[in-house]
């Protein structure tokens, strides 16, 4: 069912190349010229310009490589529904999450998967990132899903989905704070954080090094179990926090919670499935599956 001219398109411009394309899709490099030539020809646009041998998007390539991708996944989801309508899994899957993941992003994902796949029954632990990584090691769950960028030995770890570190103050203490933070400034003003252990914080204290700081440089005031703890306490005390955007999406909306911009890049990370060393199988393959078609 899959348009073949598409896959080839979307190959060629993901490896820059025809040739890799070719040998990837295991056809001749003139065949990948021609299944791109006769796209263009029906699109009425040329999709990349030859640069010796390689090849790079035209800005009609590039647009039409944005919405290719959905197309793609659209069709990896089409899959998906033809497999489980013959095999419908069934059983048990243990999961542990840390604490963001846990409170802001796995309860519609899991409410959906669990509508899709009525045969399968869940667990839910929550913990800090450390705690879920110490699980797995014990083989107390099946997967588990973390914010930290630390990798531990014996586990594997797949990205799913991008997340950001916001610098935060309550809206009725704005103006004890600048309109923008350098790193500098940062360590000077009262700071509220994760606890030890917790993905955000790790975060937070690897972007620190990367600037020459540690932990110890900044002006902590308090270390808290949760974000819900520290949005509580930013209501009564005239400090900063460094909180997941996932975390405070509804408080940034009603103006609640105030985001201070960086003067440098963002504080970013990638939330990570993971599971013993090995390829997953069974129902934690399919939900590993499930999740990164999600995004």
């Amino acid at each position: 069912m899959e348009d073949f001219r598409l896959r080839v398109f979307l190959t060629a411009a993901r490896e820059k190349s025809f040739s890799k394309a070719g040998k990837i899709l295991y056809i001749s490099q003139p065949a990948i010229s021609r299944h791109i030539s006769e796209l263009e020809a029906s699109l009425g646009f040329p999709l990349f310009r030859r640069l010796g041998n390689k090849i790079k998007l035209t800005a009609q390539g590039e647009i039409y490589f944005q919405q290719a991708k959905k197309v793609e996944i659209a069709y990896k989801n089409l899959a998906m529904v033809a497999s489980d309508i013959h095999h419908s899994p069934q059983g048990t899957l243990r999961l542990g999450a840390s604490t963001t993941i846990a409170q802001y992003l796995l309860p519609k994902y899991l409410a959906t998967y669990l509508n899709r796949y009525p045969g399968i029954k869940c667990s839910l632990i929550n913990g800090n990132t450390e705690e879920i990584e110490h699980l797995l090691q014990h083989d107390k769950i099946d997967l588990g899903l973390v914010e930290g960028a630390h990798h531990l030995p014996g586990l594997t770890y797949t990205p799913f989905r991008e997340d950001k570190l916001q610098v935060l103050c309550h809206n009725s203490m704005q103006h004890k704070f600048p309109n923008e933070l350098n790193i500098n400034q940062i360590s000077d003003l009262p700071l509220v954080l994760r606890e030890h252990g917790s993905g955000t914080l790790e975060v937070f204290v690897r972007w620190l090094k990367d600037k020459g700081y540690h932990l110890s440089d900044m002006n902590v005031v308090m270390h808290l179990g949760s974000s819900e703890s520290i949005k509580r306490f930013l209501r009564h005390h005239p400090a900063i926090a460094i909180i997941s955007h996932e975390a405070v999406k509804e408080e940034l909306s009603g103006d609640e919670l105030i985001a201070i911009p960086l003067n440098d890049k963002p504080i970013s990370r990638k939330f990570n499935i993971v599971h013993a060393e090995g390829p997953a199988q069974g129902i934690a393959k399919n939900f590993i599956r499930y999740l990164i078609n999600l995004e």
